[in-house]
Parts: C-alpha cells; structure tokens; sequence
C-alpha cells in the first residue's frame, strides 16, 4: 500500500477512535445529566451544611442522589427554606446500596450500611487518618487540601465546563461560607477564594459584601440554640476520632452569641459526661467558637482531657474551661495537635 495511502489510513483509525471516545463522554454525561446513575451521595453521620450541599452538587453533578443520615443542623435547615434547595433524601440503613462519600472518609463518621464493599468513590478535603476506609480494589478518590468539599466540586464543573444551575451554585456557596467561616478559617486557600467569587457571579450575588451578608444570616441562624438542650447542642456539630487505639469525640458550637453557651456551662459539662460513658469515649471535648471575634473556648470534662489540652494548646484551664485563643479549626487546628499528643503517648 502506498505510504499516502498508510498514512490516510492510520489518520481514519485515529479519527475513529476519537469519535467513539467522544460519543462515550458525551454518553456518559448526558446519562448523568438524566439521573441514571444508581448511586447514593452522602457525608457524615451528623452532616453540616458542606457536608449536605457537596452531596446536592455532586448528585447534580454525576446525576445521582443526594441522601443523609441524621438531623439536619439549623443553619442547613435555613438554607434550604430561603433558597428552596431539594432537601437529600433520609436514609437511615445504606446497605445494599452504591455510596459515594462526600466531605469524609473515615468509618467511625459513616451512617448504618456503609462499607468498603458499597463506596465507589470519595470526594473529600479530610485527611486520610487510622479509622480510614481499606478498599480491597481501586475507586474513585478526590482528596484536596481545600477549605470545603464544595469548594472541590465546584472546581470539578468549572473544569469541565459544565453548567452550574443557579440554585447549586448557591448551596456551594453556602458550603464554602459555612466550612472556611467567610473565607476567615485557617483552612482557607487561594482557590476557596477564587471558586467563591466564581459562584457568587453565577449566584447572582455580589463580591465580598452580598456573601458576607448571607455568612451573617447564615450564622445567625446557626446561633438561635436557646431552645435546643444539652445533648443537642453537643451532637449538632460532632464527629468521633480513632487516634492510637483511643476514641475521641469531638463537639463544635459556632455561635455569634458564645455567652449563651457559656451561660450553660453546667449542664453542657452535665451532658458531656453521660454521653462520654453511653459512646465508649475516652476522650471527649466540646469547643464554643465565637464566629465575630474567631476565638474559642474549649470546655474541659476531666482531668483525663485536661492533661492531653494543656499539652496541645499550651493553655491552663479555669473552671473547666480552657481558652484557646485564635484556634477554631477542628480540621486543621485542635485535632491534629490532640493526634499528636496521644501518638506520642503510644510512643
């Protein structure tokens, strides 16, 4: 055959195959596109707002379906109703079922019925810790050190170049606000930044003022607890850790009302020490941050907690409750330095 004739051949072969990678892209979208992925998105046990708006993104995304395990927190609730966002659909028991993990990876934070068997993928901005997930075959993992996992996903349809509906730019928005405090929380990046500017020209909403207005209403929102009780307010915002053989349980209230909480400290610390001994802890604690002033104080139940936070926080505890200054980050800040001290004990 003719060496013109080779290479027409060999450009018809290349053209061909391109068209049948191209029409299975297109396939593939259009069936997400149409919901015909059976795949559950859900995050944590007790969700917060990213942890519920990455699971709507993502569904949205891939074209599956957005479910949760638990109580949805005030803030979400809020969001939800003004923006009039599908709520995820409850599940209480995820066997049998295809998961995607968003906004975690650990097992001691998974819902009933999760397992390595059903995850198929993980799109996640948590460190990969002891209690991880141990998959005996590859899937799907997107782990960014970003401040939000909807954060990630945004950047996933802006990279694709897939249109953001109005309404899941808003709840990618409110993930971002919720996780990284306005943009304020350590755990911010350059690209938290960019994203959220992004979103809010799509939203619709001005950029800083129209979003540090809706982080406000937002806060607000998540501060009206006075009706809520102890163990409510404990569980609102928690999730266990499985640290060099110990169980620590972690509580977070971000308020702009701390005077509330601390007003309760009694009955909080009341509640603290009944939950530790219904989980198996044997460690827990429970940080008030005051989202205006970003400062934190760190209720401390016993003298166990007491002799791993002076450690960590290089702080003294008075009348059990340690102020810890500047550190409001449970990611980024107060767990990895209560990882290190107990390491170190194993040590």
């Amino acid at each position: 055959m003719p060496e013109k004739s080779v290479k027409h051949c060999n450009f018809l072969k290349k053209s061909f195959v391109s068209i049948l990678i191209f029409l299975f892209v297109c396939s593939f979208s259009f069936a997400a596109n149409n919901k015909k992925i059976n795949v559950l998105f859900t995050g944590h046990l007790v969700p917060d707002t990213d942890s519920i708006m990455s699971a709507l993104a993502a569904a949205n995304y891939f074209g599956g379906t957005a479910a949760f395990t638990g109580n949805i927190n005030l803030e979400t609730k809020y969001l939800v109703n003004r923006f009039k966002l599908e709520t995820p659909i409850p599940m209480q028991d995820f066997s049998g079922k295809k998961v995607y993990l968003v906004d975690f990876n650990q097992t001691t934070q998974a819902a009933p019925g999760i397992s390595a068997q059903n995850i198929v993928g993980i799109i996640d901005h948590h460190a990969i810790q002891g209690s991880g997930f141990i998959f005996d075959k590859p899937i799907s993992i997107t782990i960014r050190p970003l401040g939000s996992t909807c954060t990630i996903l945004a950047s996933m349809y802006l990279a694709a170049k897939t249109e953001i509906p109005s309404n899941i730019a808003i709840a990618m928005i409110c993930g971002i606000l919720s996780d990284t405090l306005n943009l304020q929380s350590s755990t911010t990046t350059v690209q938290d930044r960019e994203i959220l500017k992004s979103l809010a020209r799509i939203a619709g909403l001005s950029f800083p003022d129209g979003v540090s207005t809706l982080f406000l209403e937002m806060q607000e929102a998540k501060s009206n607890v006075d009706k809520f009780s102890a163990n409510e307010i404990l569980k609102a915002d928690y999730k266990t850790f499985r640290i060099a053989e110990k169980v620590v349980g972690f509580g977070v209230a971000e308020t702009l009302h701390p005077e509330s909480l601390i007003s309760r400290k009694q009955e909080l610390l009341n509640e603290m020490k009944n939950f530790k001994v219904h989980e198996k802890l044997d460690y827990l604690f429970f940080n008030v941050v005051d989202t205006s002033k970003l400062q934190s104080k760190l209720f401390i139940l016993s003298d166990s907690e007491n002799g791993i936070a002076e450690k960590a926080f290089k702080s003294k505890t008075v009348a059990q409750i340690m102020d810890i200054g500047s550190l409001v980050s449970r990611k980024n800040q107060l767990m990895p330095r209560i990882q290190k001290i107990l390491e170190s004990k194993k040590n």
